[in-house]
């Protein structure tokens, strides 16, 4: 409303609470007084990450008529719901990491995991046995899981949110999937014979539609991953091997990835991450990496010249999806 975002009633009274600021009232007809708190429209940002850490999603609605043109009430829409798995506001991103929405679908032995960076367009998918499926949370950290069944695993502290209706039925989600990637099959994704795969993919796609639309167009592929090329590692190995945190208090300045992290741009420090959090085991991959990791080793004036083009790069990653 005008230069401000408003919140009424209830909303009004937990926003101000969360975010420290003044709760107001107004009056609406004879002896009855609304509550109200409002935001800055150009401060936004810095008090959405508050909300969103609390736990909360957020509805933006905002004008989508023309003043000039508009008889009486301007019309507002809902234009975008705020959540863990869809920021993509800068200040409220960790450069350093993904922010991954993840997607379960549960089956009797088995499940579906799919997951996604919005703001670097990665979306993978795979369905593992159920016994896997602990390990492959904790090796995500996702922000933000989309499920239906919360009783049974251990989602750390990702929020959790609801699976979308499409997800029910195999038939809707791959005509779901087929419609967005324009494709007359599956197979060239590697879902052949992954119904729970196929279905945690197409719920991640209509929770997006849903709640950032503008997102959607940025997941143009569909990868699957493979337990097979690279080390599942559960919770309690990351923490003994002190991979990302070390000591009893968890301090990051000491842990392996801290002391391995001379990158020079966000891209190679999530990169790293990656690596540390997956580690290979399979033989030809491994080489590969060694050989390019030998090299620059040993020749140190290309390497000098990399390091040096490295630190003029920005996010080119995340850049991109804000052109698209």
């Amino acid at each position: 409303m005008g230069d401000f975002y408003e919140t009424f009633d209830d909303d009004a009274e937990i926003v101000a609470r969360i975010l420290e600021i003044t709760l107001t009232s107004r009056e609406f007809g004879k002896s009855n007084r609304i509550p109200m708190a409002g935001i800055p429209h150009h401060a936004l940002n810095n008090y959405l990450g508050k909300l969103i850490n609390k736990g909360y999603k957020v509805a933006l609605c905002e004008q989508v008529s023309d003043v000039s043109e508009s008889k009486g009430l301007v019309d507002r829409a809902v234009v975008r719901v705020v959540t863990a798995g869809t920021i993509v506001e800068d200040n409220m991103l960790d450069p350093k990491t993904n922010n991954y929405l993840a997607a379960i679908v549960l089956g009797d032995e088995q499940a579906g995991l799919a997951y996604t960076d919005i703001t670097t367009g990665e979306f993978f998918t795979s369905q593992i046995p159920l016994d896997k499926l602990d390990a492959q949370i904790s090796v995500l950290d996702s922000q933000e899981i989309l499920v239906h069944n919360t009783g049974v695993i251990n989602f750390g502290d990702a929020h959790i949110s609801d699976l979308p209706k499409v997800c029910a039925s195999i038939e809707n989600s791959t005509k779901a999937l087929l419609s967005h990637f324009k494709v007359h099959s599956l197979d060239s994704f590697g879902l052949k014979g992954s119904p729970l795969a196929i279905q945690a993919s197409a719920g991640i796609l209509a929770y997006l539609e849903n709640n950032q639309p503008e997102a959607v167009a940025a997941l143009n592929t569909l990868k699957s991953f493979s337990l097979e090329t690279y080390m599942v590692l559960d919770r309690q190995t990351v923490h003994n091997l002190e991979l990302f945190q070390s000591g009893r208090w968890g301090d990051q300045d000491t842990s392996l990835f801290t002391i391995l992290n001379k990158t020079f741009t966000s891209m190679g420090t999530r990169l790293l991450r990656e690596w540390i959090r997956r580690p290979l085991i399979e033989i030809k991959t491994l080489n590969e990496r060694q050989k390019a990791v030998g090299w620059f080793y040993t020749n140190s004036r290309p390497r000098e010249k990399v390091r040096k083009l490295l630190k003029k790069i920005s996010d080119i990653e995340r850049l991109i999806n804000k052109i698209k």
